[in-house]
């Protein structure tokens, strides 16, 4: 048994205490996973010290018993993955996980779902500078300060849905250039959106919504030089037009929320060149007509452009949006009959209530 490399024990009813189990005696272990089971597995992880090969860690759905005794030695493993999400003993601190203070080289780390409170800890990523995936959401993180270091490995960073307070560091984002997925929704995060995460050109999904972001419309994010095709920066407390020195708007684009903010103006800045399928600029202030440059989103299948001050009619170009589904223009200032062949076949959702519409339905 001592040569076993690969154990996979996961989601099972085992009961044992692993710091009397035979998994202590299994050193030549690389890949261990007992995760949704029942082990009784201290948080400074010393029955595994010794697994120098370990190297990937899954204890998903288990139950860890904080152990208050400080450690004679340093552990000799040192991981690359480890995953410790939905723990069955919610709310402990990170740095009760005694273990993790002396890990150096991981590259894939979740600890989400687990209700940790405290400050965001940035020492994790300050000691293990090559991470590539951080899964930190659903956790009770109370501030966030990301350290000024190098993180050029960084591809994916997920600390949703915590309610951290503060304003964003504007250093960090010019140490992830590699960047391709940041989700740091559903949060208490203040103050304007850094200009900085504008410089991410890797970047393609970003998730801002539901936050306490103010300021002006984040232009940096929509230029044409990035590869970012999901914006979502709903439910915050942004304001002002949206004014590009040219018509330089990411056609990328494919899913953008501005849902739920303050914005003005009216709708000239979006680009006849982008590929949205998903268009949601509901609850803001946008005035003027709706752009005859929409017939050009051959691709477009959700838009929702109600509870604004809209005017003018309803433009028979909606008529060509041939994967349209869902259009919701309610809550505006348009008048006028309708076009004619409006009702498409391939529409499940359509909203027009709150109009000054008149005529025959066609």
């Amino acid at each position: 048994m001592t040569s076993i490399r690969i154990m996979d024990l996961g989601h099972n009813e085992f009961t044992d205490n692993v710091a009397s189990s035979p998994l202590t005696s299994l050193t030549s272990l690389e890949f261990l996973s007992i995760s949704g089971n029942h082990f009784d597995i201290p948080s400074s992880l010393s029955p595994l010290a010794n697994h120098s090969r370990l190297k990937v860690l899954f204890l998903h759905d288990t139950k860890l018993t904080i152990d208050t005794k400080i450690a004679s030695s340093t552990p000799r493993l040192q991981l690359k993955v480890f995953g410790m999400s939905n723990s069955q003993s919610k709310g402990f601190k990170v740095t009760s996980i005694g273990f993790l203070n002396h890990q150096y080289d991981l590259r894939i780390m979740d600890l989400s779902t687990n209700d940790i409170p405290g400050p965001f800890p940035s020492w994790l990523l300050e000691n293990n500078t090559r991470l590539k995936y951080l899964f930190m959401r659903d956790n009770s993180f109370t501030t966030l300060e990301l350290p000024s270091v190098n993180l050029f490995d960084l591809l994916l960073m997920d600390i949703s849905n915590n309610g951290m307070g503060g304003e964003l560091t504007t250093k960090f984002w010019a140490n992830v250039p590699n960047l391709l997925y940041l989700n740091l929704s559903t949060n208490g995060l203040e103050g304007s959106i850094p200009h900085e995460l504008g410089s991410i050109k890797s970047l393609t999904i970003l998730d801002l919504s539901s936050n306490n972001f103010s300021g002006g419309p984040p232009i940096q994010l929509l230029d044409s030089n990035l590869s970012l095709y999901t914006l979502n920066v709903a439910y915050n407390n942004l304001q002002g037009e949206f004014v590009f020195s040219a018509n330089t708007m990411n056609p990328n684009l494919s899913y953008l929320r501005l849902d739920h903010n303050m914005f003005t103006g009216n709708l000239s800045f979006l680009s006849s060149h982008i590929n949205l399928w998903l268009l949601d600029i509901s609850n803001n202030n946008f005035i003027g007509k709706i752009p005859k440059l929409i017939a050009n989103w051959s691709s477009l299948t959700a838009l929702d452009l109600s509870k604004n001050q809209l005017d003018g009619l309803v433009p028979q170009e909606l008529c060509n949006l041939g994967e349209l589904e869902y259009l919701d223009l309610s809550d505006n200032n348009l008048y006028g009959p309708l076009p004619s062949f409006f009702i498409a076949q391939q529409m499940s959702h359509i909203h027009l209530n709150r109009n000054k519409l008149n005529g025959t339905l066609v």
